[in-house]
Order: C-alpha cells, then structure tokens, then sequence
C-alpha cells in the first residue's frame, strides 16, 4: 500500500475533508462541494506523476495524432488525439478518516493504438507487473538467462520484409532441437530501434531485434544441458539465414541476493533479474525513435507507414512453453488485447471506508483539475 501522509495533513470528519497544512490545495484549485463532502485547496501526488508523465505523453499522442490526419488515417487521429484527455485517481480513506495522499489511477480513456505514446507506456508497465508476478514461481524451479538476438539493420523500405524473415527465424530456432531440449519456456519482445547519428553510414536505418527471457532447468550448466555463447550465435545465424550476424548476448540471471558462481567465459552472469525484466518489457518502439521532430513531413509520414505495415498482425510480446502455463495460470491479461486494462496497473485498493476521487481534463496543453468527488462505499479499483 502507498506511503501513508500525516494524520494531521487530510482528515475525513463528519462527512467533511479538512486540513490542518498551509500547503492544502496550492496549484489553483478551487473549494469544491460535492456530496457530504466539502474540500479546501490541497496538492496531492498525481500533480508530479502528471507534469513528468501523462503531460509529455499526451503531447506525443497528439503529434501522433496530426500524423495519421496527413496518413488519411481519421478515425486512428481522433482516437489518439482523445487519448488521456480525461483522467481520475483514487485516494483511499481509511476507517480513521485519513486520506492516502498518493492516488492511484483510477479512470482514463485510453484509446490502445499500437503506436499511441501514452498506451505503449502504460501497456509496458502493465507487462512489467504482469511478468513480475509469475518470476516467484519460475524461479522456485528453473534458472532464466536473458538472451539477444540481433540482425543486420535495414532501410524503411524494406523494413516489412525484414520483420517476416526475423519472425521466420524466431519459428525456426525454437524448433531446433538443442533448443527444445534445453529452452523449457520463453518470454519474447520485439524492439526497433532507429539510427538517429546524421554521422553514421547506418543513419536513418532500423535495427529490429529480440529480448527474450529464456527458463531452463535448474540443472542448466551440465552435461547435455547447456547452450554457450558461440552456439546460440551458430543457431541463430542457420535460422535466419545469414552468417553474417556477429551479435548475440546471453546472460544468466540470478536473484539479488544469489551466491551461486558461474565459471563459464561465455555466459556473463546479470545479478538482478529486475534489471532484466526491465530491458525486456521495454516493448517494442520508443515513441523518440518514430516521433521525430527533427523530420521533415514526408520523412516522418514515410517513416511511421513503413512501421505500421512492418508490425501490422504482429505479436510483439509473445510468451511459451512453462513462461505461458505460469502466466495463464494466474490469470494475467493479455497486453496486446485490444481490451486490456491499461488503467489498472499495480496492486488494487480492497481496504477503505471511502475513496476521494480528483479529475482532470486536458486543455491548453496541460492537465487541469476538473472536479473532485468521494465515493463513500467500499470499492475495490
């Protein structure tokens, strides 16, 4: 649960919010009556969590908006243009009348565009949270390694036809049979990136390439059950189809708090899976590498209609063998459900008398408090 505020800062009394801090509502908000309730000015938490993050997200779902206009792509540009227009967080009211001062995100309309900047952020958090409740039991019976695997960079042209030769890659390795016997499960994540260096003979050139997770036994490292370095390059290089690929990380990972020493030259041990975890569910594009400013028109309506036909029916996060048993089997969504909750994110609220919900609307290229409401029967969110 958040970080509790001072008993003295927001008290619930008699149906009433009140303060005892000077520092109660600064930013311009207004007294506010609502049901039962009557709120003097505060300052909550989401005012940071809006200015460094919702704020600057929007603003690129709306340059990506003006995108897909010029694209002819209208119903896609309204969505996105609307995207986190409209958000609620919840501050939970404990049975003493106390407020939590951090609120958690509560409502919003998302509108999960592939490329929306402010869905792919949440979509990733999502993932993180997901995948993170499924390592405590991954890690109980087998050991992960985090493995890269990357190709030859190619041009916007032919970015489409690199995509299906990766893919067809990917379906050949996982077929190998030293894969199949080692390799008991696998979570996979697509990411592009873009040359940005004007001095570079790669500029302007995309390097599509995989994350992935792998689970293997906890016996991994002994006879019959390893796979080095130099092998998974071999692998990769006959399921692709180029000889050329020089680039293929692997990296055992073990726990913080892990004493286990690993011998082999070739496998670099990463201490944290956390560190891991992050670098795979990064997903699949940073919104800088497809949202230039630095472009002139035509370069960036080329640019993001080369990654839309590239990506269009792909599964970017993709999940396997014991990795997918564990996931379905608590029941996580999706990410790439055209339904999923994007709202939702970390742990629920289950305790409470009451929830204070602040609103916000976007206008004049900001978040502005909209409206403040509480909510006094139990709800979980």
């Amino acid at each position: 649960m958040s970080k509790r505020n001072k008993p003295s800062t927001y008290k619930f009394v008699n149906g009433s919010v009140e303060s005892t801090s000077d520092n109660f509502y600064t930013n311009n908000y207004n007294t506010t009556k609502f049901t039962n309730c009557q709120t003097q000015n505060s300052n909550y938490s989401e005012d940071s969590e809006l200015k460094e993050k919702f704020i600057p997200k929007h603003k690129k779902s709306i340059y990506l908006s003006d995108i897909y206009m010029r694209l002819g792509l209208d119903k896609k540009a309204d969505r996105v243009c609307d995207c986190g227009s409209y958000l609620e967080f919840a501050h939970e009211v404990d049975a003493n009348g106390i407020i939590d001062e951090h609120g958690k995100l509560h409502f919003a309309r998302f509108c999960r565009d592939r490329f929306c900047p402010m869905c792919s952020w949440r979509r990733s958090l999502k993932l993180i949270a997901n995948v993170s409740q499924c390592l405590p039991k991954i890690t109980k019976d087998y050991k992960c390694l985090f493995l890269t695997l990357t190709i030859p960079n190619c041009t916007e042209e032919d970015f489409q036809a690199t995509i299906d030769k990766l893919m067809n890659g990917w379906h050949h390795l996982t077929n190998n049979r030293k894969w199949k016997k080692v390799v008991k499960g696998f979570f996979r994540v697509l990411e592009v990136t873009r040359n940005k260096n004007r001095n570079s003979k790669s500029y302007k050139t995309l390097h599509p390439h995989f994350h992935i997770m792998l689970i293997v036994p906890k016996s991994y490292g002994t006879r019959g059950l390893y796979i080095s370095r130099n092998e998974f390059l071999e692998m990769w290089q006959h399921a692709y189809g180029d000889n050329s690929i020089t680039q293929v990380d692997v990296r055992l990972l073990k726990p913080k708090d892990a004493k286990e020493i690993i011998d082999s030259k070739e496998i670099i041990p990463l201490k944290s899976l956390n560190s891991a975890l992050l670098e795979v569910c990064k997903y699949t594009l940073k919104d800088s590498d497809y949202l230039d400013e630095s472009l002139s028109e035509d370069e960036q309506d080329n640019l993001l209609s080369s990654l839309i036909d590239g990506l269009h029916h792909r599964r970017l996060a993709h999940f396997g063998g014991v990795f997918k048993e564990i996931y379905n089997s608590l029941g996580l969504e999706d990410v790439e459900d055209e339904n999923c909750d994007l709202t939702h994110i970390e742990d629920k609220i289950t305790k409470g008398v009451g929830l204070l919900i602040t609103s916000f609307r976007w206008g004049m290229s900001r978040y502005n408090f909209y409206n403040n409401r509480m909510e006094y029967k139990k709800e979980v969110i």
